[in-house]
This record gives C-alpha cells, structure tokens and sequence, in this order.
C-alpha cells in the first residue's frame, strides 16, 4: 500500500515538476508531493511486525547506519543554504525526511534478503543523487545535460526501488508455500 502511494505521489511529483517552467510556484506542489512520496517509502520499508523489537534492540547499529545520510544531508543543505531564497525551510524539510528515507533503506538489512535491501538501498541512493542533482542545478548553476542525467537516476532509482521490495515481496511469497 506505502509503496503504491509512493508511485503515485512521485508521479504527481513529477507531473508538477514539467509545469515549472511554465508558472514557478508549481515547484513548492511538486516538492510536498515528492516529500510525501519519501515518507510513504519510509512507511513501506519499515513495515513489518518484527522491525520495533529489531530496531530498539541495534539502536546503536541504526545510528551508525545513518551516519552518512544525515553527513550528505547536513553538508549539501548548507552549501544549498546561500541560495535557497524563501525556500530554506521547505528545502530543509525535505532534506530531512528524504535523509531518513535513505536511513530507512539502508536498515532494511535486519530483516531483509541481501538481495532484496541491496537493490531497494542503490535505489534511495540514486533518489537523493537525482534530488541533490536537481537541487544543484535549480539552485546554484544549471548543467550540461542535467534534464537527462536528473532524469536517468531517478528512473533508477525509482526501478530499483521497487525492484527490491518486490524481490523481498516474492521472497516472503515463497517462504509461506
């Protein structure tokens, strides 16, 4: 269900996004859309009924874990922070949570296949490598081909993303037979 919204909320992310260039204020739907669309990812790679009692048990491992998203996070967010505008606070939201969209992924190792978190994790990495691409470019300095390069890695994010929970979905499938 969390995952379906997800597609569908980026889709509406997306739609809204092809709009800016038309009339800006699009941007702010399309980035609650997407910021939506992160928290649903979060609900999806969380659910299952043994992740509390695997969570409190390696709290510390989960903080080791998101070491590096909130870095990247933290440290892309200030060098943003200069050319953010009236967009600081929205932006900051949105790192926060797509931040903890990646934590998200990459906790799913406790109770997940190898197969299936290393597919779903690639994916929340090229998610915020297509955002901060897209923030670079909307923000600081536009780039040589970054509609394609932007686009490609969220394509590929957005494919392996469900390509690991469906591969853990499978797994769960055959595991019940």
């Amino acid at each position: 269900m969390a995952m379906g919204a997800a597609m569908l909320l980026s889709l509406g992310g997306d739609v809204s996004l092809m709009f800016v260039k038309f009339w800006e204020p699009v941007f702010i739907l399309g980035l609650v859309l997407f910021l939506l669309a992160h928290i649903s990812y979060i609900i999806g790679f969380l659910h299952h009924e043994k992740n509390v009692e695997t969570l409190h048990a390696t709290s510390l491992r989960v903080m080791f874990d998101a070491i590096p998203f909130l870095t990247f996070g933290t440290i892309f967010y200030i060098f943003l922070f200069e050319h953010l505008g009236v967009l600081k606070i929205p932006v900051l939201l949105y790192t926060i949570v797509i931040s903890t969209m990646g934590i998200s992924a990459a906790i799913r190792y406790r109770w997940n296949s190898k197969m299936s978190f290393a597919i779903t994790l690639l994916g929340a990495v090229l998610f915020m490598t297509s955002d901060s691409l897209l923030a670079y470019n909307k923000f600081v300095e536009p780039f040589n081909h970054a509609s394609f390069v932007i686009m490609l890695t969220y394509i590929l994010a957005q494919l392996f993303i469900m390509r690991g929970m469906l591969f853990q979905l499978t797994m769960n499938n055959e595991q019940l037979k």
